[in-house]
């Protein structure tokens, strides 16, 4: 299965692919927003979706 992460914190980038390869998936890891996203990503069987990793209850 290939898994693809877009989001989510730089410093989670190691964590998130040791899980992925717990359950023996290949997996992709984008943190940052790149021109040619599209390209990069390919079929992924899964793609996860950070859209705001860390929230901030004093600014709701």
């Amino acid at each position: 299965m290939s898994v693809v992460i877009v989001g989510g914190h730089d410093r989670m980038v190691c964590q998130y692919k040791k899980i992925c390869r717990q359950y023996h998936c290949k997996v992709k890891v984008f943190t940052q927003m790149s021109g040619n996203m599209r390209e990069m990503i390919g079929t992924p069987d899964l793609l996860i979706l950070f859209m705001c990793p860390v929230t901030n209850p004093l600014n709701v």
